[in-house]
C-alpha cells in the first residue's frame, strides 16, 4: 500500500498548497472532517490566521462562506467586529456583508423591524458585549449600514426611524426594554452620546442628523426641571447633535434650559465624556471652573479648543458594540469634534446647493 492510499484510509489527504484551489479544498476538507466541534472553535483567532500568511488574500471570503454554509457556530457578528476594530480593510466588509443579511428583510423586501417588547430581535450567535449593544445594537448595526453603503443609506434610515417608532429607546421615560427605572436611568446618561454616534454614521443622509437630534430632545422633554448633573450632560449631547444638523430650534430649547441650571463647565463642553463623568463618577469636572450655555458657534469654538481630532464614526460604533463608551471616555470628545466637522460640512454643503440655485 502506497503512502497516499494509507493516509487516506485514515481521513488524510494530499495537497500541494502552490496549487490555485488547493488552499480552499485543504481547508474545507478539514472543516468537513471537524464540523462535529465547530461550536468550540475560536472564530476570531481562525479568521485573523487565515488573513495573514501563508494563506492567499483571496481565500479567507470563501472559507468564510464555506463556514457559513456547515453552519458552523464560532464566527458571530461579534467576531467579526472584533476582527474588523483590528484589521478594518481585511474584514470591515465582511462585517457589513453578514449585517445586510441580518437586516435583509428589513431593508430589500420592506418587512418590519422587529418589536423587541413583543418578539425576538433578528438571530445573533453571541452578544456583542456592551450593554450599550444589547440596548440599541440594532440602531448601531442600521447606522454601519448607511455609512458603508450610501446607495441605500435612505432605506436603513427609514427601517431605523420604524424600528424606533417600536421600541422607543431613548426618547421616552418608562419602563422600556424591561429594566424598570434602571433603564430610564441609563438611558439619560448614555443614550445621547448613542445618537450622536448614530447622527455620525447617517450624517450623509438627508434629514437623519436633525432626527437624531430629536430623539435625546424628545426624552429630555419629559424630564422635570432640575440641575441634576445626567440631565445636564444629555442636554449637553442634544446641544452636540443639534449644532452638527443645524437645528436652532431644537439647540435653543436644549441650552435655554441648560441656561436656567446655571450650565456646566466649558472644559468638559469642550471635551465630552460619553456619559456619567470619570471612573468613580466625580462629578466636579463637570461643574468646575467657567460654566456656560454657550451658543452653537461657541460650542463648536469650545471643541476646536480640546485640541481633538475628528474620527471615525465606523470605528465609534464598533467601539460602542463590544464595549460601553463610559468606559472608554475618550470617545466623547471624538465624536463631539466629529460632530463639529460634519456641522461644518453640511453648512458648506447647503452654501454650495444655494449658490448653485
Amino acid at each position: 500500500m502506497d503512502a497516499a492510499a494509507g493516509f487516506a484510509a485514515h481521513n488524510y489527504s494530499i495537497h500541494l498548497l502552490e496549487a490555485e484551489d488547493e488552499p480552499l479544498r485543504l481547508l474545507q476538507n478539514i472543516l468537513d472532517v471537524h464540523s462535529r466541534v465547530g461550536d468550540r472553535v475560536d472564530g476570531t483567532l481562525f479568521a485573523s490566521v487565515l488573513a495573514g500568511a501563508p494563506w492567499p488574500s483571496s481565500l479567507l471570503q470563501d472559507v468564510i462562506a464555506y463556514v457559513q454554509d456547515l453552519e458552523l457556530g464560532g464566527l458571530s457578528e461579534r467576531s467579526f467586529v472584533l476582527l474588523s476594530r483590528e484589521n478594518p480593510p481585511r474584514f470591515l466588509p465582511l462585517l457589513l456583508e453578514r449585517l445586510q443579511q441580518v437586516w435583509h428583510r428589513e431593508i430589500a423586501e420592506g418587512k418590519e423591524p422587529p418589536n423587541l417588547y413583543m418578539e425576538p430581535p433578528q438571530p445573533r450567535e453571541e452578544p456583542y458585549g456592551s450593554y450599550m449593544a444589547d440596548a440599541a445594537g440594532e440602531a448601531l448595526e442600521l447606522g454601519l449600514i448607511a455609512a458603508s453603503r450610501p446607495e441605500i443609506g435612505s432605506i436603513a434610515f427609514g427601517v431605523l426611524k420604524r424600528w424606533q417608532e417600536l421600541n422607543h429607546i431613548g426618547d421616552k421615560v418608562g419602563p422600556f426594554s424591561g429594566a424598570g427605572t434602571q433603564w430610564t436611568q441609563y438611558e439619560i446618561e448614555n443614550l445621547g452620546y448613542m445618537w450622536g454616534l448614530i447622527a455620525a454614521l447617517m450624517f450623509h443622509v438627508p434629514g437623519a442628523v436633525r432626527w437624531c437630534a430629536e430623539q435625546p430632545a424628545a426624552l429630555l422633554g419629559e424630564l422635570p426641571e432640575t440641575d441634576a448633573g445626567e440631565v445636564l450632560l444629555l442636554s449637553a449631547w442634544v446641544l452636540h447633535i443639534a449644532a452638527a444638523a443645524g437645528a436652532k430650534d431644537i439647540y435653543e430649547t436644549a441650552r435655554a434650559r441648560l441656561e436656567r441650571a446655571g450650565g456646566i463647565s466649558t472644559t468638559w463642553l469642550g471635551q465630552p465624556e460619553p456619559g456619567t463623568p470619570g471612573e468613580d463618577g466625580d462629578w466636579n469636572i463637570v461643574f468646575e471652573g467657567e460654566l456656560a450655555a454657550p451658543t452653537a458657534e461657541e460650542l463648536f469654538h469650545l471643541v476646536d479648543r480640546g485640541g481633538v481630532e475628528p474620527g471615525d464614526p465606523v470605528m465609534l460604533a464598533l467601539d460602542a458594540l463590544l464595549e460601553d463608551p463610559v468606559m472608554r471616555p475618550g470617545d466623547g470628545s471624538i465624536l463631539a469634534a466629529t460632530l463639529v466637522a460634519i456641522g461644518r460640512s453640511l453648512v458648506s454643503t447647503a452654501d454650495d446647493a444655494s449658490s448653485l440655485g
